[in-house]
């Protein structure tokens, strides 16, 4: 309706059955138009990761955890609601699209925030201490989940 405020309009083509991490069950998490936007305009390795890694982080995590502490792309990002899904998934993409084995030292990190609306994924480094963890996961997030 012309001039509602709230939640952001839903995508079907960009929605994704995610893992509810307290209950383990599983909610809906839509992809942001604009990440999507900015993953065409990278390169088409940054495209595959959107269709096909963020959802494998999202269903599979080996990790999750709420609230992010430092890292500043959302200025409410230590809130309730604001999750961070990590894991090394199976392989990941050159810029030409050609598929890979997953970055070495690094694991895949997807974000969602309050509004079930992923709005960033990246590779980051890993932790020295275990490897399936970002570096610095106890200062970065608030409290792990998974």
């Amino acid at each position: 309706m012309e001039g509602e405020t709230g939640r952001k309009p839903w995508y079907p083509s960009s929605a994704i059955l995610a893992l509810e991490p307290e209950t383990h069950g599983t909610f809906i998490v839509c992809v942001s138009p604009r990440a999507i936007e900015a993953a065409r305009k990278r390169n088409r390795g940054a495209i595959l990761e959107c269709a096909e890694l963020v959802p494998n982080v999202l269903q599979t995590p080996a990790h999750v955890w709420r609230g992010l502490r430092w890292d500043d792309d959302e200025m409410f990002s230590n809130g309730p609601g604001w999750l961070s899904y990590c894991k090394i998934p199976p392989y990941s993409y050159r810029e030409d699209g050609t598929k890979q084995p997953p970055r070495p030292n690094r694991v895949f990190m997807v974000c969602v925030n309050k509004d079930a609306i992923v709005y960033n994924w990246w590779w980051v480094p890993c932790d020295s201490e275990n490897p399936e963890y970002p570096e610095q996961h106890i200062d970065r997030f608030r409290e792990r989940l998974l």
